[in-house]
């Protein structure tokens, strides 16, 4: 990100404490601590810490292997097996946290849902308005949205998104399929994401052949992670505007989704933003079911988690319209 901004480097647990306090000074209410809004962000934020162990942990536990192994291979010159054994301690320390990682998150999802299913016993829900104005807000957002898309144009981008673009391409030039394949701790992004990454995949071309140095499957990657967060910011604000009547509610919605730890984390994964996409223009357009149905379907072409979603869509609905 030197590249863009000189001298601007932020690692996932900096970005976590610095989002964590712009959350609280915009969103948190200190005049009544025991609120359903300070509930709900103490839920949300409980999730970065797991995938901060997931992911990040594991990566600089990896990362710091070399060094460990270097002290030990020299404190223990005698031993040749000195270093295997320094790398193995490495390596279960790195499992251990991301086992912890995936309780806490296990865990928090937990309480998540017990949350959801207390939802309809609270039955006043007062307005409550936002610890910053909405122009404040509305600036908060713009700066948000542009340090995250640096963030994903600068970073590598998962190799599942790149399978994706690269199948892409072969289907555009209408032979088998020799891409790039995912790794097993990165789940497919799935073929909705190929075949929307078709017409991106011409433009990413050009500006490679303008400059070599650029991968086309890494712009292209870059590109749909652009406009899959952009659709989701602008499909909260939509979702205000719509059905709260109130842009300023669907601007802090935009908002609180750019500073979660979360929505940094897997920022340029097209895979995981995608489908969120769709399932908030659907939600947006729950009022036209044929709509709705097509962009759940979507999703669920894009991701598998989004499956689990139907059975709620078609309760909502009813048996007649669900049907329809």
């Amino acid at each position: 990100m030197e590249t863009v901004l000189q001298g601007y480097e932020v690692s996932p647990a900096t970005w976590f404490y610095l989002s964590l306090l712009l959350i609280v000074a915009v969103f948190f209410r200190f005049k009544r601590l025991w609120s359903v809004r300070n509930l709900d962000l103490v839920l949300l934020l409980l999730l970065s810490p797991g995938l901060l162990l997931i992911k990040a942990e594991g990566n600089e536990v990896s990362s710091q292997a070399d060094s460990e192994i270097a002290t030990a291979a020299e404190a223990a010159a005698a031993e040749m097996d000195a270093g295997d054994e320094a790398n193995s301690i490495t390596a279960e320390r790195a499992e251990q946290i991301r086992n912890w990682g995936y309780v806490w998150l296990f865990a928090v999802t937990g309480l998540l849902l017990m949350r959801l299913f207390f939802d309809v016993a609270f039955t006043r829900r007062p307005r409550f308005e936002e610890n910053l104005n909405p122009a404040g807000t509305a600036f908060l957002c713009v700066c948000a949205f542009g340090f995250l898309m640096t963030k994903a144009v600068t970073e590598t981008p998962p190799q599942s998104s790149v399978a994706a673009v690269s199948y892409a391409d072969d289907m555009i030039q209408r032979k088998a399929s020799n891409g790039e394949a995912a790794t097993e701790s990165e789940p497919d992004a799935g073929r909705t994401s190929a075949i929307l990454a078709t017409p991106i995949v011409p433009l990413s071309k050009a500006i490679q052949s303008r400059d070599p140095s650029f991968r086309y499957e890494w712009v292209a990657v870059c590109l749909m992670a652009i406009l899959s967060h952009l659709s989701v910011v602008l499909g909260l604000i939509r979702l205000g505007a719509k059905h709260f009547q109130d842009i300023r509610i669907g601007l802090s919605m935009a908002t609180l989704y750019l500073l979660l730890p979360c929505t940094a984390y897997g920022v340029a994964n097209v895979g995981e933003v995608l489908p969120a996409a769709f399932i908030v223009w659907a939600i947006v357009e729950y009022r036209r079911p044929v709509l709705a149905g097509a962009l759940m379907g979507l999703a669920c072409g894009t991701m598998y988690f989004p499956v689990f979603l139907l059975p709620i869509w078609a309760a909502f609905y009813g048996r007649k319209d669900g049907l329809r």
